[in-house]
């Protein structure tokens, strides 16, 4: 039998539409106070957001006679009519936000506009309002959410754990404070600071403050092709170089015209595609991008959940993202030394016994010449079988020296992660390491000297997963963070320090974890020289004359 739905249960399975966890609260409310030209936002949560969370900001509020509104589906002060859609530059537009909160938790709200008093509060539970007052608030908008699906409870059994749910609530502030970096972000995870930029409009020192100033000073710029046909997307940004690469995918933040794009889909893929041979296998990339467009370009009903925007012609965004990240990065990558064998070695190229580097090739590999003929070395797996070994002596002789970190440094991790870590503190605390529990994840007060930020983060991450946290295990994912990564030009110095340290390993009686090696023996050689004269001559070349 067919029947309308009670305005309750119909509320009530409509706020699951855009509210589905407390991050999605957060998003909608940073997106609310972006659209209100705000400069300072602040999240503030407990439990992961699930018994309390607060957004606040200094946008333009609003009024005391509208905010009675709130609460009402699709009221809105962002579209009046149809024909706005197509131009729209708001993040929002539906007016359903509040309203699905509002009918899951219990929801107060404060605001106060420039030419008002007093700012207004009202309280809401269940999409009732509960009671209106006036007090001293300074101008902006606070919206508190407490008890998020207290009149669902059969919603709150598919959250994750408070770590995972925090988390991804400090996940939803980073995409914004980067695509946003002219606004101020702080987030606040049960009393402890878990993240806060500047707002100085700079990307790079919202970088520096949520990757490190190692990564920010290292990203590469993505600038506009001007040579591309008049109304083609407009591509911005920095892209990390491969040596800041990351385990995860949520490195990649981009934008469309400044609203952000799902962390997962068809353009962060394009993204990835560009580093294509410079990553290796399970790292990922670290990229801030934007995407300029015509608005009527845009399909704003794609927003599914409010987490993507679907451009009308993805394939054509698609390609020019892919080609500006390529070329942003190929212009980065080079060949440090001719091929061409010298009498001797560079004079700041260290040599080995045995051994005489002569260059690199294609940003990966290390050509030396050796007593049984011509190595080609793979300089990721040389550079990480030498450190480790390295490492090894260090902790061997009391351990890698040890900084302090000013401030400390918050890594986010899952449940899994964070138990196992906290386990092996005693055995990583020898390592330099030295950290505690902190919000969804550790804080760490000390790390090895050598180590920046990101790596920092790198090696925790991996050991996190390790079964157990050896010495050899530790040397070896420290020596993973700190190698160098593929598609980076070496210096002649780098070269044969990667070489030296490699051969120091192969001495040693502990097995190492370096690279296969291709030799091209003299023998070898002579017989592909024999192969490519047969080749020319079968082409109708005549063969190379020798020499008398």
């Amino acid at each position: 039998m067919l029947h309308i739905l009670e305005a309750e249960l119909a509320g009530q399975l409509a706020a699951g539409e855009a509210i589905d966890r407390p991050a999605a609260v957060a998003r909608e409310l940073v997106e609310n106070a972006l659209d209100a030209e705000a400069r300072r936002i602040t999240i503030a949560l407990q439990a992961g957001g699930t018994s309390w969370l607060r957004v606040s900001d200094d946008g333009h509020g609003i009024a005391a006679d509208e905010i009675a509104l709130v609460g009402t589906r699709h009221v809105t002060s962002k579209l009046a009519s149809l024909d706005e859609l197509a131009t729209i530059a708001t993040h929002g537009f539906r007016g359903v936000a509040l309203a699905s909160i509002a009918a899951v938790a219990r929801l107060t709200i404060s605001s106060r506009t420039a030419d008002a008093a007093a700012a207004t509060e009202l309280r809401l539970a269940n999409g009732t309002l509960q009671h209106r007052r006036l007090h001293a608030a300074p101008i902006g908008t606070s919206v508190t959410v407490e008890q998020l699906f207290y009149t669902m409870p059969q919603r709150r059994r598919f959250l994750h754990g408070i770590r995972a749910e925090a988390a991804a609530v400090i996940a939803i502030a980073t995409h914004y404070a980067l695509i946003a970096p002219h606004v101020a972000f702080s987030v606040i995870v049960d009393g402890c600071s878990a993240l806060a930029t500047s707002g100085c409009g700079q990307l790079r020192a919202a970088l520096a403050a949520i990757y490190g100033a190692a990564v920010a000073s290292a990203m590469i710029d993505v600038a506009h092709d001007q040579r591309a046909a008049p109304g083609a997307p407009r591509i911005h940004g920095l892209l990390a170089p491969p040596g800041h690469s990351r385990r995860g995918r949520d490195g990649i933040h981009l934008a469309l015209n400044r609203h952000a794009i799902a962390a997962r889909g068809r353009l962060p893929a394009v993204v990835e595609a560009a580093y294509r041979g410079m990553l290796a296998p399970g790292d990922h990339p670290i990229a801030v991008l934007n995407v300029d467009m015509d608005p009527a370009d845009v399909d704003r009903f794609g927003r599914t959940m409010h987490r993507s925007v679907r451009p009308q012609a993805e394939s054509f965004v698609s390609a020019a993202l892919f080609r500006a990240s390529r070329a942003a990065l190929t212009g980065r990558r080079g060949v440090a030394l001719p091929l061409n064998p010298a009498p001797t070695a560079p004079a700041d190229m260290p040599t080995t016994t045995g051994w005489r580097p002569i260059g690199q090739y294609a940003g990966r590999y290390i050509i030396a010449e050796a007593e049984q003929g011509l190595a080609i070395i793979d300089q990721r797996g040389a550079d990480i079988a030498g450190r480790r070994m390295a490492l090894l002596a260090q902790w061997r002789a009391g351990g890698p020296l040890r900084r302090s970190l000013e401030p400390a440094l918050a890594v986010p991790l899952d449940d899994r992660r964070l138990a196992r870590l906290l386990a092996q503190a005693a055995a990583l605390q020898r390592w330099g390491f030295t950290f505690d529990e902190f919000g969804p994840g550790i804080i760490v007060r000390h790390a090895p000297a050598e180590l920046t930020a990101l790596q920092i983060g790198q090696v925790l991450a991996t050991l996190g997963t390790a079964a157990e946290a050896t010495a050899d295990v530790i040397a070896l994912a420290i020596a993973e963070a700190t190698a160098v990564a593929v598609g980076i030009a070496l210096s002649p110095g780098e070269i044969g320090a990667i070489v030296a340290r490699w051969c120091l390993s192969q001495d040693h009686d502990e097995p190492g974890t370096g690279p296969a090696i291709a030799w091209l023996t003299p023998a070898h050689i002579a017989t592909l020289m024999r192969h490519e004269e047969v080749h020319q001559h079968r082409a109708g070349m005549p063969p190379p004359q020798a020499s008398a």
